[in-house]
């Protein structure tokens, strides 16, 4: 139990790391296209919009990265409800009571989570 949130707690720590490298992205297509008019990377550039399907607003990645995002923000919070109903009507078992502070804790975090990741992919994503 204790490793197991040694871990959460190392990999939540990470992502404050990282978060200054996602602040600090730059546009490295804007320098490149001076002086070209006929690539549709740089009309992209120019425009500020993007037709990329991948990575753009409406793009594959993008629409799957939130979908899993938002089924797990679900799962998470189903679980903390399920966990919750139980840990009140538990009557007082130790044990029960355990698993279900465990599971509270688990799901709170993997929330957490879910909204901060979700944060810097956008963040990242509006960057591009």
């Amino acid at each position: 139990m204790i490793n197991r949130l040694k871990i959460i707690i190392a990999a939540t720590l990470s992502v404050f790391v990282m978060l200054p490298v996602a602040v600090h992205a730059v546009n490295v297509v804007a320098p490149g296209c001076e002086g070209i008019t006929d690539s549709a990377v740089c009309k992209d550039a120019e425009s500020g919009q993007t037709s990329n399907p991948l990575f753009g607003p409406d793009g594959i990645l993008t629409t799957a990265i939130k979908l899993l995002s938002f089924v797990a923000g679900i799962i998470a919070v189903i679980i903390l409800i399920v966990a919750g109903i139980r840990f009140a009507t538990s009557q007082g078992n130790p044990q029960t009571i355990g698993e279900l502070r465990g599971s509270i804790i688990y799901a709170a975090v993997g929330l957490a989570v879910t909204v901060l990741s979700q944060a810097i992919v956008q963040l990242v994503l509006d960057k591009l």
